[in-house]
């Protein structure tokens, strides 16, 4: 993987929320990579499943970096800040119950949930704009990420085979 790849992909990977393509570039200017860049490499990202799609309720696309094993993501639908869970023991009744009902043989699910976080209803409740507070989300994710980005250069054959490892866990969990 190649230094700019890796870094758009630790851009994702290490942030809290769902950024989209153009935060990302953004974020990702002043170390030299451009919006193609970015562009091309989240599409490799995204269909190698290193990456996936999240929306929120205005419409726009963000991606973020799924952590290795089964899991689905809790997407606040004004900052896109993602939650983890993985459902274990409901989401296989339910399958099992769809089974029995259609007839199918059910072999896996995408699941997405989307809600308001915590912080956005207060910032709702206090008046805060959801501008506001998008934009300050944006801020801190493009700082830690920058500074994640500073503190694994030295890291590109251990991060490298980290990807590899989370492409292959991933082909095996599907």
């Amino acid at each position: 993987m190649t230094r700019q790849r890796r870094q758009v992909w630790e851009y994702f990977a290490f942030g809290s929320r769902a950024v989209t393509i153009s935060e990302a570039t953004d974020g990702l200017r002043a170390a030299g990579i451009g919006q193609a860049t970015v562009y091309r490499t989240v599409t490799l990202l995204t269909d190698l499943g290193l990456l996936v799609r999240v929306q929120d309720r205005r419409g726009d696309i963000g991606f973020t970096a799924p952590p290795i094993g089964h899991n689905h993501p809790l997407v606040c639908g004004v900052c896109r800040r993602v939650v983890r869970f993985d459902g274990a023991g409901d989401l296989t009744a339910l399958e099992a119950t769809l089974a029995a009902e259609t007839g199918f043989a059910i072999y896996g699910h995408h699941l997405e949930v989307y809600g308001v976080c915590a912080a956005c209803q207060a910032a709702d409740a206090a008046g805060q704009s959801t501008a506001q507070r998008t934009a300050q989300d944006t801020t801190g994710t493009a700082q830690d990420t920058a500074g994640t980005t500073q503190d694994t250069a030295g890291t590109t054959q251990d991060t490298a085979g980290t990807t590899q490892d989370t492409a292959e866990a991933q082909g095996k969990a599907s």
